[in-house]
């Protein structure tokens, strides 16, 4: 449940950067030998990626900076192509991938976009309601934390000038 938090908050902004128990992970694992830092990845990998859940991004994030670059080890890399192939199934933008992320993917799909191109719905075809005098909608979203900022439109009364 941590490592899927911890993988999900990198993306929608809720990540707690007051939480220690990424830092604790780390010195915990960096503690081990490197034949029992291959156990644990090895079991950290066969328990996640079947799941295909945001703890397969999670434990990228996590353990991507300290370990070898993808390729290195063939668990290392299995953790890597199902972190991207987790993020490309649930349409995380290009632009929120990290640039080893970026440069991986061009490497191996110099060819293939990562997500097709979406068209916006023609202007009959889009489902926006109008608002009522005082009703809000939020138009833009940097992220989902409670502080993001946010444009909203806000249609106001119309008031006779003088």
């Amino acid at each position: 449940m941590r490592l899927a938090n911890y993988g999900k908050g990198r993306y929608d902004g809720t990540l707690d950067v007051w939480d220690t128990w990424p830092s604790s992970f780390i010195c915990e694992f960096s503690a081990l030998t490197p034949a029992e830092q291959k156990a644990c990845l090895a079991s950290l990998v066969s328990t996640i990626v079947p799941n295909g859940d945001w703890a397969i991004c999670g434990g990228e994030e996590l353990l991507g900076g300290y370990l070898d670059s993808p390729g290195s080890d063939p668990t290392r890399h299995a953790l890597f192509e199902a972190s991207l192939e987790f993020q490309r199934n649930r349409g995380v933008w290009w632009n929120a991938l990290n640039i080893q992320e970026q440069m991986f993917w061009r490497e191996r799909h110099p060819e293939e976009e990562w997500l097709p191109a979406r068209e916006p719905p023609s202007r009959e075809a889009a489902s926006i309601t109008p608002l009522s005098v005082g009703d809000e909608r939020r138009i833009t979203l940097l992220n989902r934390a409670a502080d993001s900022k946010a444009g909203a439109s806000r249609p106001s009364p119309i008031t006779p000038r003088d």
